[in-house]
């Protein structure tokens, strides 16, 4: 597949803040809308083995969620009135997402 004229571009925000995703949505709304892929590459992990080290601190676990995981799924909320009929989104995050902690 070609794409001629396909525009492409990168904005930076923060996902774990609802503010900074509907700063976002009203860039979008002005200069990209309809949005045919959405390529949202955003996650955190940690240096600590949360495999070995139970005695980490609980903010931790709340931030890599918060980023990992509700971030993606309100950004994505918010994005639906924006993308086109046949978009596709990628959801690209941390291995963190994969771990069983409990």
């Amino acid at each position: 597949m070609e794409y001629e004229d396909a525009e492409i571009f990168f904005y930076t925000l923060d996902i774990t803040d609802v503010k900074s995703i509907s700063v976002f949505c009203d860039f979008i709304e002005e200069h990209h809308k309809p949005i045919d892929c959405l390529v949202n590459n955003a996650g955190i992990g940690t240096h600590i083995d949360l495999w070995k080290d139970k005695e980490y601190p609980e903010y931790i676990i709340d931030t890599i969620f918060k980023t990992n995981y509700r971030g993606h799924v309100n950004l994505c909320s918010y994005l639906i009135p924006y993308l086109s009929k046949d978009a596709k989104v990628i959801n690209v995050t941390s291995s963190a997402g994969i771990l069983n902690l409990f």
